[in-house]
């Protein structure tokens, strides 16, 4: 399936989509989290395993669209590397513009998992974006791309996860308990 699925988002990249699964994620994640304080059922596993696979597939799809239908696209040539620095640049901002998303960190980390499990199957973004456009920046000798290259990397990994969330509110939680 994302093997498939690498081929087809290689044709097309659409940063609405992107936006989108996002916010899908993003929203199950809420009512995940929602859940989980409010029940300990055995259907609450079920629905766990339920949004589990959805995760999974979203991530599956945007990690795609974002990989093959943009940063490796071969709609943008070393002659704009700006050009298509800034678009994936955009679409970071988008991903990132709602303070309580954590979209883009989770998908990161979930990367990094199928790395370990798969690595012959699963590229980085980082990795991706740092390989393409460090090699486009030194066989021009442009250092504007390579400054923004490292700024872009700079911002992915500035992406917050549902893990980061969840520790800032428990440590919101303790200290207003204290007070």
């Amino acid at each position: 399936l994302y093997h498939s699925s690498a081929l087809a988002c290689g044709v097309g990249y659409s940063s609405q989509l992107c936006q989108t699964m996002a916010n899908l994620y993003d929203e199950t994640k809420k009512c995940q989290l929602k859940r989980d304080r409010t029940t300990t059922t055995k259907s609450s596993s079920q629905q766990s395993d339920s949004i589990s696979l959805l995760e999974e597939l979203l991530f599956q799809g945007l990690s795609s669209l974002i990989v093959d239908g943009l940063v490796l696209s071969s709609k943008y040539s070393n002659n704009n590397a700006e050009v298509h620095l800034q678009t994936i640049m955009e679409l970071v901002q988008a991903l990132t513009t709602d303070e309580e998303s954590t979209c883009l960190g989770d998908l990161q980390q979930w990367q990094q998992q199928q790395r370990r499990q798969r690595p012959d199957q699963q590229s980085l973004l980082q990795d991706v974006i740092r390989s393409k456009f460090k090699r486009i920046g030194s066989s021009n000798d442009n250092d504007d791309t390579a400054s923004q290259c490292d700024y872009l990397i700079q911002m992915l990994q500035s992406s917050p996860t549902i893990h980061d969330k969840q520790a800032a509110f428990k440590s919101r939680a303790t200290k207003a308990s204290k007070a």
